[in-house]
């Protein structure tokens, strides 16, 4: 995950907005602690509310020099292109713009990276999908869609009703908040025949694993083509790659992020 996972998505979404690679250690201890879960860190005495607000002060800072940057010397860059955009005469505040910059720089890269991990573990236990993957790569844009559908990196998101709804024969009030659990729904077997099955050649492939509708995933041609970049390159240039049978895969520590902190492998 750290060698090859995080790297390469967090290298793109740098670049794309002009802010250097070299810093993608710091991108990701912050990004630990905002995606995290509530929690006390005993051994630095702070709360989880004190290490969260500490770390969003710091991104901020970065991301306001970053910004002013771009005010004296614009760039071909997303940050520059954020500075001059403007809707009915108004464009964004400095708050908007450190908050739009700060979840394209996490989003950017941190969901891709769980992806990438939670593709690569699907094809360790399931080697004969590797095997015909290998054999026909015209296959991986449907195997992407299949991983994302099975493991989403989002496992789930909040929602607050806008009116009284009926759900499945399940009543929501106007106002009550909604968690959106995208790793049962796509598991919903009146949509998805032979759902628990992972299917590379599934077609249609209607899952919610990049949102729906105006919540609909932003980034999500570019973590395909990412997450498809990324699988192809280990099939074809790494074809004996195991897991290193003395290690341990941990999780990524996050009540809604669905992936692997640490994968290690082996190359025979």
């Amino acid at each position: 995950m750290q060698d090859f996972a995080y790297p390469l998505p967090i290298r793109i979404i740098a670049d794309m907005l002009g802010i250097p690679a070299r810093d993608q250690s710091t991108f990701r201890r912050w990004s630990e602690t905002l995606i995290a879960g509530p929690r006390t860190d005993a051994l630095r005495g702070k709360s989880f509310a004190e290490e969260r607000a500490a770390t969003l002060l710091e991104m901020n800072d970065y991301l306001a020099l970053q910004i002013e940057a771009r005010r004296r010397s614009p760039q071909e860059d997303l940050i520059t292109r954020l500075l001059a955009a403007e809707v009915d005469g108004e464009r964004l505040t400095e708050n908007e713009l450190q908050e739009f910059c700060r979840l394209l720089l996490i989003a950017g890269y941190e969901t891709t990276a769980c992806l990438i991990g939670n593709g690569v573990l699907t094809l360790h236990e399931l080697p004969e999908v590797a095997a015909e993957l290998r054999a026909d790569p015209t296959l991986l844009p449907g195997a992407v869609e299949e991983i994302v559908r099975c493991f989403p990196s989002v496992a789930g998101s909040v929602r607050v009703a806008l009116s009284d709804v009926d759900v499945g024969g399940q009543k929501v009030a106007k106002g009550q908040t909604v968690i959106i659990w995208a790793g049962s729904t796509n598991y919903d077997e009146t949509i998805f025949p032979e759902a628990e099955q992972l299917d590379i050649r599934r077609s249609p492939n209607r899952h919610l694993g990049f949102g729906l509708g105006p919540h609909f995933c932003l980034g999500a041609p570019l973590a395909r083509l990412e997450v498809r970049t990324a699988l192809q390159m280990l099939l074809e240039k790494l074809p004996e790659l195991q897991r290193d049978p003395g290690s341990v895969v941990e999780p990524v520590d996050s009540p809604f992020l669905l992936g692997v902190k640490r994968f290690p492998l082996t190359v025979a």
